[in-house]
């Protein structure tokens, strides 16, 4: 039997989520932040139900993860493309779909970032990181399974070091011949450039730092404090060499390399994230403010914000071809509360009808458990 969800974690979902829609929307530039804090959760919750697991043996260990990553990621995920394909056969839109076939059906559409030719599309462009996640889940079950709890703890606290290094390195890597945003772009897609976003997840699971939380509001507020403040010091910073740059860019401008931003921007943003998980953490079971994140609608939308994750750009095309308004206006803010609303329609729709049968296959066959059931189980 699987152990209850902690709702305060589907809240940070929530809160997660919530900052890429209103990135899209173009009401705040920094709401990429939310990806980073998706990373951390991934690494944490993943580590937690692969540590759970680890005494089966391996081929048992890897069929019963696969099995049920399989079962939450991939009935959306490819039956979105199948409805893309059809539409392209149809319509021939998006016109750039058979260009990022085969990176999208092979979860390496990240890749295609280095490409000196890369164009965007709303239709797909956020799969890259579906795709880093999907990397991630390639190698880390193998390192769980190998080493003890003691390497696992150096292994994810080394990532966490170096992984400015890597960025550094990337950086440097693709510096001939691109524009800065390009650079700093291709380095944020780069699965590498996030190991240490998996691994301060990871360290909160090994050492059960969400269990020695007593005060979570007092973390939490120290996260935030900390974020605020380098925010606050970079955007000086950059404002004061020139930079015109929004304060709703929070001071983490997305894809910059300017003020070496690339090497510790990304360490600082991982490090708060980890701190909120072991605050939502040790906040489950809790009264007092942070225990607000298992609130039954705000836990609820972090159930499905997959979907929502997944869902929103698409539909935002189609909402701004039906509806004309500017952002910053009464309404434009009535017009994102309609777009907002629909998106997470649509994803219950999805989880209700299409998601669901897929998720009750998870505890069958190569999903059925043979040790005890992890603590938490992520979605």
């Amino acid at each position: 039997m699987t152990a209850p969800a902690i709702r305060t974690l589907d809240g940070l979902r929530a809160i997660a989520v919530s900052l890429v829609l209103l990135l899209h929307f173009g009401y705040l530039n920094g709401g990429w932040i939310g990806v980073q804090l998706f990373f951390v959760l991934s690494g944490f919750l993943i580590t937690g139900v692969l540590i759970a697991d680890r005494e089966a043996p391996l081929g048992a260990y890897l069929r019963r993860f696969y099995w049920r990553r399989t079962l939450r990621i991939f009935p959306l995920y490819y039956g979105y493309l199948a409805i893309l394909f059809l539409c392209y056969a149809v319509w021939d839109r998006p016109a750039d779909l058979p260009g990022s076939a085969v990176p999208l059906l092979t979860y390496t559409y990240n890749f295609t970032r280095a490409a000196s030719d890369w164009q965007s599309s709303p239709f797909f462009t956020h799969f890259w990181s579906l795709a880093v996640e999907e990397q991630f889940y390639l190698v880390w079950p193998f390192l769980v399974h190998a080493l003890s709890r003691r390497a696992l703890i150096g292994v994810s606290a080394g990532l966490v070091v170096l992984g400015p290094a890597i960025r550094g390195a990337t950086a440097a890597f693709l510096a001939d011949g691109r524009t800065a945003y390009d650079i700093g772009d291709a380095v944020y897609w780069f699965t590498p450039s996030h190991a240490d976003a998996f691994a301060a997840g990871a360290l909160v699971a090994l050492l059960r730092l969400g269990e020695r939380v007593t005060r979570p509001a007092l973390v939490a507020a120290v996260a935030a404090g900390a974020v605020a403040v380098a925010g606050a010091v970079n955007l000086s910073l950059l404002r004061s060499s020139g930079a015109d740059l929004p304060i709703g860019t929070l001071g983490f401008p997305l894809a910059s390399i300017a003020n070496h931003f690339h090497l510790w921007g990304y360490t600082v943003l991982n490090l708060a994230a980890a701190a909120l998980v072991a605050a939502a953490v040790g906040a489950h079971r809790r009264r007092g403010l942070l225990a607000g994140l298992g609130w039954g609608p705000l836990a609820g939308l972090g159930k499905i914000s997959y979907g929502v994750y997944v869902l929103h750009w698409p539909l935002l095309v189609l909402f701004n071809a039906s509806v004309r308004y500017r952002p910053m206006s009464m309404r434009g803010a009535l017009m994102c509360a309609a777009w907002f609303a629909l998106v997470v329609a649509v994803a219950w729709v999805s989880w209700r009808f299409y998601e669901a049968p897929f998720l009750a296959l998870k505890d069958r066959g190569p999903g059925r458990a043979r040790v005890p059931a992890p603590a938490v189980e992520a979605a």
